[in-house]
Parts: C-alpha cells; sequence; structure tokens
C-alpha cells in the first residue's frame, strides 16, 4: 500500500469517525454530510469522492443496525427496521456507479 492510499484510507476512516460521533438517532442527511465532507477536505488535498462517502455511511448504519439489533425490544426491531432500509437505498445506489 502506497503512501497515498494509506492517507486516502485515513480520510475514510476519519470521515466514519466524525459521521458516528455526530449521530444522534436519525442517519446524517445529505446536506449534513456535504458540511461534514468540507470540513474534513478544508485542510486536505484529496477529495472524498461520492461513493467513498456512501461508504463511509453503509458502514456506519451497519453499526447503528447491529445495535438496534442486540436490543430485545419492539422499538430496537422497528428501528433496526428502518436502517437496513436505508442500508439498502445506499448499497443500491452503490451498485449504480
Amino acid at each position: 500500500m502506497t503512501q497515498k492510499e494509506m492517507e486516502k484510507l485515513a480520510d475514510i476512516v476519519v470521515t466514519k469517525l466524525i459521521m458516528v460521533m455526530t449521530q444522534v438517532n436519525n442517519p446524517i442527511d445529505m446536506e449534513e454530510q456535504s458540511i461534514l465532507r468540507e470540513i474534513i477536505m478544508q485542510d486536505s488535498e484529496h477529495e472524498i469522492t461520492e461513493e467513498e462517502m456512501l461508504m463511509g455511511e453503509l458502514a456506519r448504519l451497519q453499526t447503528i443496525l447491529m445495535i438496534y439489533e442486540e436490543k430485545d425490544t419492539v422499538a430496537g426491531y422497528e428501528k433496526a427496521a428502518i436502517i437496513a432500509t436505508k442500508i439498502k437505498r445506499i448499497q443500491y445506489k452503490l451498485n449504480q456507479e
């Protein structure tokens, strides 16, 4: 792995961490993703692509899905179903690219 590839991977990890840290109850919408992208990329020479943002969001949602599935409550399963739907949308978008 080259230095450039490692830096790109580090940018993706930082993006995901920021997205997870800013998560409250609802997944981040596209406007907030754009704001986060601008903040992250201010001091960076690398631009995060839409595919990288979608992959970061997919990873975040999968983590949230696991948390909701572990909660053995009706509310947990309802939230898990909503998250699963959002995951399917992102996977569809990724397959289109």
